[in-house]
């Protein structure tokens, strides 16, 4: 069995660490700035994905929270505000 708060706070930090390195690589974008900078505002981590310029970036949600979690936060409109999607992925089992 592995500890699940252990492996969530590693990927926290790898999460953050391979946003950092897309950015310095020039991979990264303005808006997805905005969308990790949102998230980090709200104790979330977040990362480009795909190939960079603008596309899409996905946010870890902490272990037992569900996506109204974020909600809450008003993550969600922050985003919508700015004319992006929000897509949720809320099924997945473990990490």
């Amino acid at each position: 069995m592995y500890d699940v708060n252990g492996v969530f706070m590693s990927c926290q930090e790898l999460i953050d660490m391979n946003q950092h390195l897309l950015n310095m690589l020039g991979v990264g974008h303005a808006s997805l700035d905005t969308v990790v900078s949102v998230a980090r505002r709200h104790h979330l981590h977040a990362k480009l994905t795909g190939a960079g310029g603008g596309g899409c970036a996905f946010a870890l949600i902490p272990p037992c929270q569900c996506i109204s979690y974020v909600i809450h936060l008003n993550v969600v409109s922050f985003i919508a505000v700015h004319y992006y999607y929000c897509y949720y992925y809320y099924k997945c089992h473990g990490l």
